[in-house]
């Protein structure tokens, strides 16, 4: 099957993303990945990347990956490797919460099972983590999380992380 690169670098050939011929991997390859982690905020509607992530407003050179649970952002991360940046939501499982309510769960015992849905400060511990056992330096990062308090908890887990490390890899060897 031939394949047709438009100057945008859309491939034309048809094939599944499994299958892509070798030109369509290497313009993948090269692209810059935003991680959108949220359950709810859809980053290709409304204004949401133009607020959180303005250089990833969708270019031939950029790439959005939107995942909404703790389990999808790790799957990608062990799959791919660190995107280029993170979009951090706390308050993951709304979704879910809400759908059970109108299923006829009680509010009070879908907030019960929400608390045990892994959160974005789940997932940025996690991923802290994954760089310390990596040894490599933790992605560019934002937080757009309506929870002012998980967002904050979330940046200072970064900025502590990330000063930690600093001062360790300035060390002086013993």
């Amino acid at each position: 099957m031939k394949t047709i690169h438009d100057l945008d670098g859309i491939c034309r050939c048809d094939r599944p993303p499994s299958d892509k011929c070798d030109e369509c991997k290497i313009i993948e390859s090269n692209k810059i990945t935003l991680l959108w982690l949220d359950d709810m905020r859809d980053p290709f509607t409304g204004e949401w990347i133009a607020k959180y992530a303005p250089k990833f407003l969708l270019t031939v050179t950029t790439r959005i990956v939107w995942v909404k649970t703790y389990d999808e952002f790790r799957a990608w991360i062990v799959a791919n490797g660190l995107p280029h940046m993170v979009a951090f939501d706390h308050d993951l499982g709304e979704d879910v919460a809400k759908a059970k309510v109108i299923k006829g769960m009680s509010k009070r015992q879908a907030r019960k099972e929400k608390r045990l849905t892994f959160s974005g400060m789940d997932a940025c511990e996690w991923l802290v983590d994954y760089c310390i056992d990596k040894a490599i330096e933790f992605p560019r990062w934002v937080v757009q999380s309506a929870n002012p308090v998980g967002a904050k908890a979330i940046s200072s887990l970064i900025i502590n992380f990330i000063k930690h490390s600093e001062k360790h890899r300035n060390a002086p060897p013993l």
